[in-house]
Protein backbone atom coordinates (compact mmCIF):
# COMPACT_ATOMS: atom_id res chain seq x y z
CA UNK A 1 0.00 0.00 0.00
CA UNK A 2 1.68 3.63 -1.05
CA UNK A 3 0.29 5.04 2.39
CA UNK A 4 2.14 1.86 4.07
CA UNK A 5 5.69 2.86 2.52
CA UNK A 6 5.21 6.57 3.22
CA UNK A 7 5.09 5.69 6.87
CA UNK A 8 8.47 3.78 6.72
CA UNK A 9 10.08 6.56 5.35
CA UNK A 10 12.05 8.62 7.99
CA UNK A 11 11.57 11.97 9.02
CA UNK A 12 14.22 14.55 8.49
CA UNK A 13 14.83 14.71 12.30
CA UNK A 14 15.20 11.18 12.25
CA UNK A 15 17.67 11.35 9.42
CA UNK A 16 19.65 14.35 11.29
CA UNK A 17 19.36 12.16 14.50
CA UNK A 18 20.83 8.86 12.34
CA UNK A 19 23.40 11.14 10.83
CA UNK A 20 24.56 13.29 14.27
CA UNK A 21 24.96 9.36 15.95
CA UNK A 22 27.00 8.11 13.09
CA UNK A 23 29.38 11.10 13.14
CA UNK A 24 29.46 10.95 17.32
CA UNK A 25 30.48 7.14 17.05
CA UNK A 26 33.56 8.05 14.77
CA UNK A 27 34.58 11.30 16.44
CA UNK A 28 34.40 9.27 19.96
CA UNK A 29 37.25 7.26 18.24
CA UNK A 30 39.13 10.13 17.11
CA UNK A 31 38.80 12.00 20.22
CA UNK A 32 40.66 8.74 22.35
CA UNK A 33 43.00 8.37 20.13
CA UNK A 34 44.22 12.36 20.26
CA UNK A 35 42.83 12.93 24.06
CA UNK A 36 45.68 9.88 24.92
CA UNK A 37 47.80 12.52 23.33
CA UNK A 38 47.28 15.06 25.74
CA UNK A 39 44.96 17.20 23.46
CA UNK A 40 42.35 19.12 25.81
CA UNK A 41 39.63 18.03 24.04
CA UNK A 42 36.16 16.02 24.80
CA UNK A 43 34.70 12.99 23.38
CA UNK A 44 33.41 15.45 20.07
CA UNK A 45 36.80 16.43 19.85
CA UNK A 46 36.01 20.53 21.04
CA UNK A 47 38.05 22.11 23.18
CA UNK A 48 37.39 22.13 27.23
CA UNK A 49 37.89 25.47 28.63
CA UNK A 50 37.87 23.35 32.30
CA UNK A 51 41.19 22.17 31.68
CA UNK A 52 42.87 25.09 31.47
CA UNK A 53 43.13 26.33 34.97
CA UNK A 54 46.69 26.65 34.85
CA UNK A 55 46.77 29.36 32.25
CA UNK A 56 44.02 30.81 32.79
CA UNK A 57 42.00 31.80 36.04
CA UNK A 58 39.11 29.41 37.35
CA UNK A 59 37.17 32.52 37.79
CA UNK A 60 37.52 33.78 34.37
CA UNK A 61 36.70 30.24 32.81
CA UNK A 62 33.62 30.25 34.72
CA UNK A 63 32.20 33.51 33.42
CA UNK A 64 33.22 32.18 29.82
CA UNK A 65 31.36 29.06 30.38
CA UNK A 66 28.36 31.20 31.83
CA UNK A 67 28.71 33.76 28.89
CA UNK A 68 28.36 30.72 26.47
CA UNK A 69 25.24 29.52 28.47
CA UNK A 70 23.79 33.07 28.50
CA UNK A 71 24.72 32.84 24.43
CA UNK A 72 22.66 29.82 23.59
CA UNK A 73 19.83 30.41 25.53
CA UNK A 74 19.25 33.55 23.91
CA UNK A 75 19.51 31.80 20.43
CA UNK A 76 16.64 32.12 18.31
CA UNK A 77 14.60 28.91 16.96
CA UNK A 78 15.94 29.74 13.49
CA UNK A 79 19.50 30.19 15.06
CA UNK A 80 18.91 26.94 17.00
CA UNK A 81 18.13 24.78 13.23
CA UNK A 82 21.34 26.46 11.80
CA UNK A 83 23.91 25.70 14.50
CA UNK A 84 22.38 22.01 14.46
CA UNK A 85 23.14 21.93 10.63
CA UNK A 86 26.52 23.90 11.20
CA UNK A 87 27.01 21.16 13.96
CA UNK A 88 27.06 18.17 11.48
CA UNK A 89 29.32 19.83 9.02
CA UNK A 90 31.97 20.51 11.66
CA UNK A 91 31.62 17.10 12.96
CA UNK A 92 32.11 15.72 9.09
CA UNK A 93 34.90 18.09 8.57
CA UNK A 94 36.55 17.46 11.79
CA UNK A 95 36.88 13.46 10.82
CA UNK A 96 37.28 13.82 6.59
CA UNK A 97 40.16 16.36 7.38
CA UNK A 98 42.06 14.38 9.94
CA UNK A 99 41.67 11.26 7.82
CA UNK A 100 43.05 13.06 4.43
CA UNK A 101 46.01 15.50 5.84
CA UNK A 102 48.96 14.18 7.02
CA UNK A 103 48.57 12.40 10.52
CA UNK A 104 52.44 12.83 11.32
CA UNK A 105 52.26 16.68 10.34
CA UNK A 106 48.67 18.17 10.59
CA UNK A 107 45.63 17.47 13.46
CA UNK A 108 42.42 19.32 13.24
CA UNK A 109 40.72 19.91 16.63
CA UNK A 110 37.17 21.88 17.06
CA UNK A 111 37.41 25.04 18.93
CA UNK A 112 35.73 25.61 22.30
CA UNK A 113 32.22 26.41 22.19
CA UNK A 114 33.48 29.99 23.56
CA UNK A 115 35.83 30.73 20.79
CA UNK A 116 32.99 29.41 18.34
CA UNK A 117 30.60 31.80 19.67
CA UNK A 118 32.65 34.73 20.53
CA UNK A 119 35.32 34.55 18.01
CA UNK A 120 33.77 33.40 15.09
CA UNK A 121 35.77 29.93 14.67
CA UNK A 122 34.96 26.20 14.20
CA UNK A 123 38.49 24.81 13.81
CA UNK A 124 42.03 25.03 14.97
CA UNK A 125 44.30 24.06 12.38
CA UNK A 126 47.34 22.32 14.02
CA UNK A 127 50.75 21.84 13.08
CA UNK A 128 52.15 18.90 15.00
CA UNK A 129 56.07 19.18 14.74
CA UNK A 130 55.57 22.36 15.45
CA UNK A 131 52.82 22.83 18.20
CA UNK A 132 51.62 25.61 16.58
CA UNK A 133 48.00 26.59 15.72
CA UNK A 134 48.94 27.37 11.69
CA UNK A 135 45.33 28.49 10.86
CA UNK A 136 41.57 28.36 12.10
CA UNK A 137 38.61 28.12 10.01
CA UNK A 138 34.63 28.74 10.69
CA UNK A 139 32.50 26.41 8.98
CA UNK A 140 28.96 27.15 7.35
CA UNK A 141 26.17 24.59 6.23
CA UNK A 142 24.84 27.27 3.12
CA UNK A 143 26.12 27.90 -0.03
CA UNK A 144 25.55 31.29 -2.10
CA UNK A 145 23.16 33.12 0.13
CA UNK A 146 23.07 35.95 2.35
CA UNK A 147 25.15 33.59 5.64
CA UNK A 148 27.53 32.77 2.84
CA UNK A 149 28.45 35.92 2.12
CA UNK A 150 28.62 36.67 5.66
CA UNK A 151 31.06 34.41 6.53
CA UNK A 152 33.38 35.46 3.02
CA UNK A 153 33.34 39.03 4.28
CA UNK A 154 34.68 37.87 7.53
CA UNK A 155 37.47 35.93 6.15
CA UNK A 156 38.55 39.48 4.70
CA UNK A 157 37.96 41.53 7.10
CA UNK A 158 39.62 39.53 10.44
CA UNK A 159 42.29 39.09 8.21
CA UNK A 160 42.61 42.39 6.48
CA UNK A 161 40.50 44.79 8.49
CA UNK A 162 41.27 44.56 12.53
CA UNK A 163 44.30 46.37 14.04
CA UNK A 164 46.31 43.31 14.96
CA UNK A 165 44.78 41.60 11.83
CA UNK A 166 43.93 37.59 12.09
CA UNK A 167 41.14 36.21 14.88
CA UNK A 168 42.27 35.55 18.31
CA UNK A 169 41.52 32.26 20.32
CA UNK A 170 41.61 32.48 24.18
CA UNK A 171 41.24 28.22 24.48
CA UNK A 172 44.14 26.45 22.28
CA UNK A 173 46.29 23.86 22.20
CA UNK A 174 50.55 23.94 21.87
CA UNK A 175 53.38 21.53 23.18
CA UNK A 176 56.09 20.72 25.16
CA UNK A 177 58.41 18.54 25.42
CA UNK A 178 59.43 16.26 28.80
CA UNK A 179 61.84 13.71 29.03
CA UNK A 180 62.31 13.85 25.15
CA UNK A 181 58.40 13.52 24.45
CA UNK A 182 56.46 15.69 23.36
CA UNK A 183 53.45 16.52 24.75
CA UNK A 184 50.09 18.61 23.90
CA UNK A 185 48.83 21.21 26.45
CA UNK A 186 46.20 23.51 26.80
CA UNK A 187 47.56 27.14 25.11
CA UNK A 188 46.10 30.78 24.69
CA UNK A 189 46.30 32.80 21.49
CA UNK A 190 44.29 36.19 22.46
CA UNK A 191 47.98 37.71 21.82
CA UNK A 192 49.17 35.92 18.57
CA UNK A 193 46.11 36.52 16.47
CA UNK A 194 45.66 33.74 13.41
CA UNK A 195 44.60 33.71 9.98
CA UNK A 196 41.14 32.76 9.87
CA UNK A 197 39.80 31.04 6.60
CA UNK A 198 35.92 29.82 5.49
CA UNK A 199 34.65 26.56 4.64
CA UNK A 200 31.33 25.71 3.14
CA UNK A 201 28.62 23.31 2.06
CA UNK A 202 25.15 22.69 1.38
CA UNK A 203 22.56 21.03 3.52
CA UNK A 204 21.89 18.48 0.55
CA UNK A 205 25.35 17.99 -0.04
CA UNK A 206 26.22 17.48 3.40
CA UNK A 207 23.79 14.77 3.92
CA UNK A 208 25.26 13.11 1.15
CA UNK A 209 28.76 13.52 2.61
CA UNK A 210 27.54 11.89 5.67
CA UNK A 211 26.07 9.22 4.10
CA UNK A 212 28.83 8.10 1.70
CA UNK A 213 31.52 8.67 4.78
CA UNK A 214 33.26 5.52 6.32
CA UNK A 215 31.72 3.52 3.31
CA UNK A 216 33.43 0.16 1.71
CA UNK A 217 31.80 1.16 -1.73
CA UNK A 218 34.46 2.07 -4.40
CA UNK A 219 32.06 4.98 -5.49
CA UNK A 220 31.17 6.35 -2.14
CA UNK A 221 35.23 5.95 -1.06
CA UNK A 222 35.58 8.06 -4.24
CA UNK A 223 33.32 10.60 -3.30
CA UNK A 224 34.50 11.01 0.02
CA UNK A 225 38.16 11.68 -1.27
CA UNK A 226 36.29 14.10 -3.81
CA UNK A 227 35.00 16.14 -0.49
CA UNK A 228 38.80 16.50 0.97
CA UNK A 229 40.19 17.46 -1.51
CA UNK A 230 37.51 20.04 -2.36
CA UNK A 231 37.78 21.26 1.34
CA UNK A 232 42.22 21.03 0.98
CA UNK A 233 41.20 23.21 -2.17
CA UNK A 234 39.62 25.99 -0.45
CA UNK A 235 42.07 25.97 2.23
CA UNK A 236 44.65 26.62 -0.61
CA UNK A 237 42.75 29.11 -2.93
CA UNK A 238 42.13 31.35 0.38
CA UNK A 239 45.90 30.80 1.27
CA UNK A 240 46.88 32.32 -2.51
CA UNK A 241 44.65 34.99 -2.12
CA UNK A 242 46.09 36.51 1.54
CA UNK A 243 49.49 35.50 -0.18
CA UNK A 244 49.08 38.35 -2.31
CA UNK A 245 48.43 40.84 0.21
CA UNK A 246 51.58 40.37 2.00
CA UNK A 247 52.45 44.20 1.87
CA UNK A 248 49.18 44.58 4.20
CA UNK A 249 49.41 41.35 5.95
CA UNK A 250 50.85 41.27 8.94
CA UNK A 251 53.99 40.06 9.09
CA UNK A 252 53.28 36.97 11.85
CA UNK A 253 50.45 36.13 9.98
CA UNK A 254 51.87 36.20 6.44
CA UNK A 255 54.58 33.71 7.76
CA UNK A 256 51.52 31.05 9.37
CA UNK A 257 49.83 31.34 6.21
CA UNK A 258 52.99 31.19 3.86
CA UNK A 259 53.85 27.72 6.26
CA UNK A 260 50.31 26.31 5.94
CA UNK A 261 50.13 26.82 2.02
CA UNK A 262 54.15 25.13 1.59
CA UNK A 263 52.38 22.23 3.70
CA UNK A 264 49.21 21.96 1.73
CA UNK A 265 50.73 21.85 -1.88
CA UNK A 266 51.93 18.62 -2.01
CA UNK A 267 48.58 17.00 0.11
CA UNK A 268 46.57 18.48 -2.78
CA UNK A 269 48.67 17.39 -5.44
CA UNK A 270 48.65 13.78 -3.61
CA UNK A 271 45.29 13.57 -3.80
CA UNK A 272 44.86 15.20 -7.21
CA UNK A 273 47.10 12.34 -8.88
CA UNK A 274 45.36 10.05 -7.13
CA UNK A 275 41.98 10.78 -8.37
CA UNK A 276 43.29 11.06 -12.14
CA UNK A 277 45.20 7.57 -12.16
CA UNK A 278 41.63 6.08 -10.34
CA UNK A 279 39.71 7.65 -13.39
CA UNK A 280 42.31 7.02 -16.06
Amino acid sequence: MPFESLEKRPSISEKKDESREKLETILGKLAEGLGKLGFPIDTECRIKPEVFSKIIPSEEIKRDLKYVGEMEEKFSAEDKSKEKKGELLEMYVTLLLNKYLNKEKFAIVRTSRYDDIKNGADHLFLDIKTGEVVGIFDVVSAVGDERHREKTQNFFENNLGKLLGGTEIKYGIGIKKEDGKILFEPRSYTKTPLPLFCLALSPEELETAIKKFNSPEKEDREYERKMALYFLLCLQYQCELLEKKELVLKPTLYEKVKHLKENLDPIVKKHQEDLRLRNF
